[in-house]
């Protein structure tokens, strides 16, 4: 022992590890606020499930058929799309009115440190569903 008598700390931030989630990561920052994602599902993400508030396991499908407008003929047509926000959170039974003004937190241009409040568990829909879904989503 070097320092007999004392406590040792190591924090790791594994900081080359933070972009390294597969292509289908249940990651906020890919997901719209509303609804659907109104595209095409190109970064098509994994079906996840969650535990209701009776307590069943619930399955999550993350990619749907679901209604979109053709801009060209304006005809409504079914097209594979991820969920949004709102409606995985609806689902789970998390969406409120106060994540209607606020869907994800940005941070002022200049300000460093993390964009969410660190005191408000709902200050924006991304934070509720990382919260009540991790270790299924991620944040960032």
């Amino acid at each position: 022992m070097t320092h007999p008598g004392k406590d040792g700390f190591w924090v790791f931030d594994n900081a080359s590890s933070h972009a390294a989630y597969p292509a289908d990561a249940l990651l906020t920052s890919r997901m719209c606020v509303g609804e659907s994602c109104g595209k095409t599902a190109s970064l098509v993400m994994r079906d996840t499930e969650f535990v209701n508030a009776a307590g069943e396991t619930v399955q999550q499908k993350m990619v749907r058929l679901l209604p979109k407008k053709n801009k060209d003929t304006g005809a409504t047509e079914m097209v594979k799309q991820n969920i949004g926000l709102n409606m995985a959170l609806k689902e789970r039974g998390l969406w409120g009115s106060d994540l209607e003004r606020n869907g994800r937190c940005t941070k002022a241009k200049g300000v460093k440190g993390p964009a969410c409040s660190l005191s408000d568990p709902r200050c924006c829909a991304a934070k509720v569903q990382v919260a009540c879904s991790w270790p299924a989503f991620a944040l960032y």
